[in-house]
């Protein structure tokens, strides 16, 4: 598997079941991810969203994970799902981004805004807060987890 599951073939990706169409994963605003150098994320990566995998920054709970890990429980995500992200524009999980020099696809005044989809399925222009440690805990009263 390539990064970032590049070399995995539409049908075999476990979201299309649910958004068969490839171009339901193409946001029309993909300007790349400047943390690999991607010109444009849907073309290079086959989805212009991301999730948060792997590890928790910014106090956000990962939702997937690498072959073998622990991705989250849905019963986790009904917890609070009002607040709890699940995946959003390709760039948004990189907490060092500085969106004054690279702004996000959807800026905003050079806010940290981000199209993000929640876990009661509700899609958002969320406003994260410029400086966000990539150590903050993962908590059910953050305003994402």
């Amino acid at each position: 598997m390539g990064p970032f599951g590049i070399r995995t073939d539409a049908t075999n990706r476990p979201l299309n079941k649910y958004a068969s169409p490839p171009q339901s994963w193409r946001c029309p605003s993909d300007k790349g991810d400047p943390n690999y150098g991607a010109k444009h994320c849907f073309q290079e990566y086959g989805n212009s969203y991301c999730t948060q995998w792997a590890s928790d920054p910014w106090g956000v709970k990962h939702v997937t994970d690498r072959p073998g890990g622990q991705p989250i429980k849905g019963s986790e995500v009904a917890l609070q799902p009002t607040t709890k992200i699940i995946q959003g524009d390709w760039i948004w999980e990189n907490a060092g981004f500085d969106p004054s020099k690279n702004p996000p696809w959807h800026s905003y005044k050079n806010q940290r805004r981000y199209v993000m989809l929640f876990g009661d399925n509700h899609v958002e222009f969320f406003r994260f807060p410029l400086k966000i440690l990539d150590s903050a805990p993962v908590s059910l009263s953050n305003p994402y987890w």
